[in-house]
């Protein structure tokens, strides 16, 4: 009965056959003919193929001798199993049952564990911990079976063994399979797509074949040239150990990996991300300690991957030695919600710092409620920068007497005969939405400079008043492309200025058709 078993295989195999033509002729598989005129040089450039894909990232390196190392553990501990089993059953109906109900069992639980604790596992453990259970499982099994052969109760190591083949299984598709598809993830596309053809294509069979090799040396040099599950366990033994070694040095490069990715090539969320925990905590901790290049590429990661930064991280970025890496930090912290910065950032207003990174410091504590008596004072700053940001923080977010305060510098400075003074109210208008300056910025748009112009433009778009969207429509045959910019920039506000004007009489037939 078993080997009829083979025959609804045969019958399988052949079904695929009209499948692979109907692939093959819809041109998804393409014959390659290759041209044998020196076939010894050929078959040594395959090789040497093979052995340059195989040794020339460390990355990949490692995760193919961990790939060998992780099927064999799995291949022995089902062999140990299957052999104990075959000795247990004596009719070939009850032992095919039972492995069929063992592999039934086996993918099912798989499926079960991949599907509901996988990815949650992953994130709350990290990727080391993460890979750490299977072979520490593994172990643990191995060492109660050991400690169980003075027993001398087959029964129990046979159950011992067919667990631990279970749950290395099971480790195994649903934990190990998919923490190697993360590591491979901060290579290039073209290095993550070999990785996976070495680790899955080439790997695979070959620890196939090692570990068949070294079963068969087991069996042929035993006394009695049969199984012998105590030196599989000591076997078994060795090999969980090695698998940790090789997880920590697995380890080790993909965080070099990391870095060396985020530093040299353009990443975003979708092709690279990182999201379990034990490797962002490794992240933030290099982000105090590392290069400037590479602190603020690992910014710009921790933003992207909306984890946010810690009020710790925060101030260890900002004691940085590099002006960049202040700034860079700076500006993303502006883009959210910062409660505690006027504890952390007031420093930066009192110690002699860059005007660049004053001026940040200061959007940052007027955006989130800073006391307005700490800014006040740096209205009337030698630095323009920094005497724009108190001026633009204090009209936008500060109070009722701050925000007149502020206004009454600004008119002063729209009425100044030094353009900068004009150009520098009329970037402070334009760096916010809803300013309700309207008088000034319509003086500002009238005014003679061109970049002061240009600059009040862009301040009546954010401003979405509809008295400056009327009179930017009534500019756009002298300053189009501005005007276009500024309408654009207003959004919705903009629609029935714009309608009015393309169903007028006015409008172009090019600007009607665009």
């Amino acid at each position: 009965m078993v080997i009829n078993l083979l025959w609804i295989g045969i019958i399988c195999l052949c079904g695929s056959i009209p499948f692979l033509l109907s692939i093959k002729k819809s041109g998804k598989l393409l014959e390659v003919q290759h041209k044998h005129k020196h076939p010894v040089k050929h078959t040594s450039q395959k090789v040497s193929k093979i052995v340059k894909n195989f040794s020339g990232n460390t990355l990949i390196r490692r995760l193919s001798l961990l790939s060998i190392i992780i099927t064999g553990a799995f291949l022995i501990t089902n062999f140990a199993f299957y052999a104990g089993v075959k000795e247990a059953f004596h009719d070939d109906v009850s032992l095919a049952k039972f492995i069929a109900l063992f592999l039934a069992v086996t993918r099912i639980i798989a499926i079960f564990v991949k599907t509901i604790f996988t990815g949650r596992l992953v994130n709350k453990l990290g990727i080391i911990k993460s890979l750490l259970i299977t072979p520490v499982v593994m172990l643990v099994f191995i060492t109660v079976i050991i400690l169980t052969q003075n027993l001398h109760s087959q029964n129990l190591i046979i159950y011992l063994f067919g667990a631990a083949s279970i749950v290395v299984d099971v480790l195994r598709t649903s934990i190990n399979s998919p923490v190697f598809l993360t590591i491979m993830q901060p290579l290039s596309n073209h290095e993550r797509l070999r990785a996976h053809t070495i680790v899955k294509g080439i790997m695979d069979p070959f620890a196939s074949l090692i570990t068949g090799l070294i079963l068969l040396l087991f069996i042929q040099y035993h006394p009695e040239r049969k199984v012998d599950l105590l030196t599989l366990s000591y076997l078994l033994l060795a090999i969980g150990v090695f698998w940790i070694i090789g997880i920590y040095r697995i380890n080790s490069q993909y965080l070099k990996t990391i870095i060396k990715t985020i530093s040299s090539r353009y990443f975003d969320k979708e092709s690279f991300s990182v999201s379990d925990s034990g490797t962002l905590a490794w992240l933030k901790e290099k982000a105090k300690t590392g290069s400037e290049t590479e602190v603020i590429n690992i910014l710009n990661m921790l933003y992207k991957n909306g984890t946010g930064m810690s009020d710790d991280l925060v101030i260890s970025v900002l004691h940085h030695s590099s002006e960049k890496v202040k700034t860079a930090a700076l500006k993303l912290i502006s883009h959210n919600s910062f409660p505690s910065a006027t504890e952390i950032l007031l420093p930066f207003l009192q110690e002699q710092n860059s005007p660049m990174i004053v001026s940040e410091s200061i959007n940052i504590m007027c955006s989130n409620g800073v006391d307005n008596d700490l800014i006040l004072p740096l209205i009337d700053h030698k630095e323009p920068v920094i005497r724009q940001a108190a001026l633009g923080g204090l009209l936008f977010y500060g109070s009722a007497q701050s925000k007149q305060i502020a206004a009454l510098v600004l008119k002063q400075m729209v009425s100044s005969i030094d353009y900068r003074e004009r150009l520098m109210a009329s970037e402070i208008f334009s760096s916010r939405d809803n300013c309700l300056q309207v008088d000034m910025i319509l003086q500002l748009m009238n005014d003679e400079h061109a970049g002061v112009r240009k600059t009040a433009f862009l301040a009546a778009g954010k401003c979405g008043d509809k008295f400056l969207l009327q009179d930017l429509i009534n500019r756009i045959s002298s300053h189009e492309v501005e005007v276009i910019q500024s309408l654009f920039i207003a959004g919705e506000y903009s629609l029935p200025f714009i309608f009015s004007y393309i169903t007028g009489t006015v409008a172009t037939h090019l600007q009607k058709k665009n």
